[in-house]
């Protein structure tokens, strides 16, 4: 198996759960698994173009076509990009595996935006990008609404959700921390304008000034710093900061003790 995207760092919903795959000990039972690392360097603008992404990409494409020729009818699987260039290196990488390693293809797709930047391409890149598409034996969702996202060029398309791993938090472990009064509200992503942190901000600074008892804890990486200082002066002009804090980036048991907390 030809094992293709993001692993931490950064820290995304992606790349965790393609960590949590690939550090299967079934996966690495049953294949032998070599790893393409699609890590994104640059958190605030990842579809950006750069020497460093030209190279980067150059090198992930020329190794999985090694791959695909060394191995014997290889599954590539790939965690499918969302921007133009990183489609378009994706579709690359598809075609190696098919053509020159007569393999199967499984791409798994986190997000919402992949149909949308199929639509925002024409002629011959479109051509090949939908070529490419069509010969994806499996594509993964995580939900059944985002099916269409493949645009029915993927004719075989499953659903299978995210999770956490069984043990992360016990039943017995919820509400030992309970709080009373208070509703507390968390925020456990990255800050990210698409993932919708600042109208939560605003939405929660409203329903306090309203008079409602409520606290806001943000916990996750910061995307846009200048964004980041623009609402954290928000919170402070509306004096709110002592009900929603921001926490920074936490991580495995840290995480959890965090998340336990609210409970």
């Amino acid at each position: 198996m030809i094992f293709v995207g993001p692993l931490p760092p950064p820290i995304l919903g992606e790349s965790i759960a393609l960590q949590s795959l690939y550090n299967s000990e079934k996966l690495h039972q049953q294949y032998n698994v070599k790893k393409i690392n699609l890590s994104k360097k640059d958190f605030e603008h990842p579809g950006a173009l750069s020497f460093d992404k030209l190279l980067h990409d150059s090198v992930a494409i020329f190794y999985a076509g090694f791959l695909s020729l060394r191995m014997k009818k290889p599954i590539l699987y790939i965690s499918i990009s969302q921007t133009k260039m990183g489609l378009l290196r994706d579709c690359v990488m598809i075609q190696a595996c098919k053509v020159l390693g007569r393999g199967k293809v499984v791409s798994h797709l986190h997000g919402n935006n992949l149909g949308g930047t199929i639509d925002a391409t024409s002629g011959i890149t479109r051509k090949f990008i939908i070529y490419s598409l069509q010969k994806i034996d499996v594509g993964i969702v995580l939900g059944e609404k985002l099916t269409p996202n493949y645009r029915g060029h993927v004719k075989h398309v499953e659903v299978v959700s995210n999770g956490i791993p069984a043990d992360f938090i016990l039943k017995n472990e919820v509400g030992q921390g309970k709080k009373k009064g208070t509703v507390s509200l968390l925020y456990l992503s990255n800050l990210m304008f698409e993932k919708g942190y600042i109208e939560l901000i605003k939405a929660t600074t409203a329903l306090i000034q309203e008079g409602h008892n409520l606290r806001l804890d943000l916990v996750g990486g910061i995307q846009n710093e200048d964004e980041f200082q623009e609402i954290k002066h928000y919170i402070a002009e509306n004096d709110v900061d002592h009900l929603i804090q921001y926490h920074g980036l936490k991580q495995g048991e840290e995480k959890k003790r965090f998340s336990l907390s609210q409970i």
